[in-house]
């Protein structure tokens, strides 16, 4: 499980931002895992 998370964030980190520069207050690798766990609690919340 721990090595599913390294590549993971690995990947995220790899990932170009489209957004805008004077628009960004996070950074996208940090935005990417909570809005995965997120959907992530959202399915489970649905079984």
């Amino acid at each position: 499980m721990v090595l599913s998370r390294l590549s993971l964030s690995k990947y995220i980190r790899r990932l170009k931002d489209p957004r805008l520069n004077r628009r960004k207050r996070h950074l996208l690798s940090d935005i990417l895992p909570i809005a995965i766990l997120r959907r992530y609690r959202r399915c489970q919340h649905l079984v």
